[in-house]
């Protein structure tokens, strides 16, 4: 697994009622964005994928459901922006359980009324069959008592946690037909039972009809499901799974499934400026939309045929565009061909991702083409951070690496023992790293940092020097006359070439 890419998430392109919230959220926890706009996206898909279904280019009818996967450091705060996110959907499973309490109640007593008058029906039966009378009547009474069979009204469980792919099936089966398998903590569910089982996994984002077969318990299966997939994991634990699993998640589909972000991480900038408590407002109108949304699903879920979305004129007209751009980077050599098995499914993503934008929107009607492009934006920006994070990274020169050991090495002398500007030349040779001590390649790595104006030369006499640009580097002159002389002969650069990051 590669590291994270400090390309920005473009929010800027989200549906603003999503974007609004999503910023506001930033802003107040200071969050990674993509980690953000990822667990607010899984929040949209719980609560909308069982109110429609979507068409897709070949007239093929799927679930809007999204996989996401988020992976970032402890102390990120992930658990936070998941109760933020989710707090409305675990309110409505809450409410749920209270409101079907009464039923409950109503059908055990109505259930009990039942049984006593089958237990009748079923001595009438067995009495006129000891005396060798006709039972005709009685098979008849029988069999229309068993169709007014109580039924227990379903109770909408909407998050799984730490549950297995079986165990969720048959809640999808036998609870509430639209799910999700949501979690902080995801190493625990990767490296538990879910990872062990992805091909079920895949078949729910699919919207597959699953069959479950059981030895000791009735055998079942989930038609049409609609389940979600939110995780949240931290990077070691993620990199555990792709040695152990990686390889059979790559296979299969499991990850070219999913949405991943690897943001980079906000800790050590999230300074807090203001002593006032903090106010929701675009969050809160995110949180009722998505509540609104959540009732409305009740109801929806009664009826047996469901609203199909797809693609206007003009939106199938740029997915097309966007569909036959994402073939032609998948050949031998191309830019994709590294990654093909996300970026073949990226253009369904698309489409997916459109819909839920439009219904959360409260559109009627076709897709059309902005909201489209919306989640085309996005949806190729995952599709650039899947490559960064699973595509080879490009051999990279040993000037290059030695440049960067050095970099590093001089950011621990100036930041720990403080030491000043301007450096001996050979002061430099005597004491880096063992591996630069020699004259050629401390001379290429200099070099570099010099062709990234990170610092340039000078000789006094016969010593040779090395000056650091202070804009690169936060360090003091060795005195305040040489500093000006330096400052006065180099023009430095506040921002320096290379805009990678060090972590020291």
């Amino acid at each position: 697994m590669n590291t994270f890419t400090a390309k920005p998430f473009p929010i800027s392109s989200a549906p603003e009622l999503l974007k609004n919230a999503v910023i506001e959220t930033q802003n107040h926890t200071q969050a990674p964005m993509s980690m953000v706009f990822s667990s607010a996206l899984a929040a949209m898909s719980l609560a909308c994928q069982d109110q429609f279904r979507v068409k897709l280019q070949a007239g093929h009818e799927t679930p809007a459901s999204l996989y996401l996967i988020s992976i970032a450091e402890s102390g990120e705060r992930k658990t936070y922006i998941d109760r933020l996110m989710f707090q409305e959907i675990r309110n409505f499973e809450n409410l749920s359980k209270d409101r079907n309490e009464k039923i409950r109640i109503e059908y055990e007593t109505e259930m009990e009324f039942w049984e006593l008058e089958h237990a009748t029906h079923v001595s009438s039966f067995q009495k006129a069959l000891r005396k060798g009378l006709p039972t005709n009547t009685q098979k008849l009474a029988l069999e229309l008592h068993k169709k007014s069979k109580p039924a227990l009204s379903k109770v909408p469980k909407l998050i799984y946690n730490d549950a297995t792919p079986e165990a969720i099936a048959w809640g999808l089966h036998s609870h509430w037909p639209s799910g999700g398998l949501v979690s902080d903590e995801a190493g625990m569910v990767l490296g538990g039972h879910a990872g062990r089982n992805l091909a079920l996994l895949n078949k729910l984002r699919d919207g597959d009809s699953v069959t479950v077969d059981r030895k000791s318990a009735e055998s079942f299966t989930v038609s049409n499901p609609n389940f979600t997939l939110a995780l949240m994991i931290q990077p070691k634990l993620f990199q555990n799974f792709l040695e152990n699993q990686g390889k059979n998640a790559r296979d299969i589909g499991f990850f070219s499934r999913c949405l991943i972000n690897y943001p980079e991480s906000t800790q050590g900038t999230r300074h807090i400026s203001s002593i006032q408590d903090v106010v929701w407002k675009d969050l809160t109108i995110f949180q009722n939309r998505i509540g609104i949304i959540l009732e409305g699903g009740i109801q929806n879920n009664l009826q047996a045929n469901k609203t199909t979305l797809e693609l206007s004129t003009e939106a199938r007209t740029e997915w097309l565009k966007f569909y036959n751009c994402l073939e032609s980077s998948m050949g031998a050599g191309c830019y994709f061909c590294e990654v093909r098995d996300a970026a073949s499914k990226m253009a369904e993503t698309t489409i997916r991702m459109a819909a839920l934008f439009h219904h959360f929107d409260g559109r009627a009607g076709n897709i059309q083409i902005d909201i489209y492009k919306q989640a085309e934006d996005i949806c190729a920006w995952y599709l650039e951070e899947f490559k960064n994070i699973f595509a080879k990274k490009p051999e990279i020169p040993i000037e290059k690496l030695d440049s960067q050991q050095l970099e590093k090495w001089l950011w621990e002398v100036f930041m720990k023992a403080g030491r000043c500007n301007p450096l001996k030349k050979n002061w430099v040779r005597q004491y880096c790293s063992n591996s630069l001590r020699s004259k050629n390649r401390l001379n290429g790595a200099l070099m570099i940092l010099a062709d990234e104006n990170k610092l340039t030369f000078d000789i006094s006499g016969r010593t040779e020097y090395i000056n650091l640009n202070p804009y690169h580097f936060c360090i003091r002159p060795a005195s305040h006359q040489r500093y000006d002389r330096y400052n006065q002969s180099v023009s430095w650069s506040a921002t320096p070439t290379n805009n990678e990051r060090y972590f020291v």
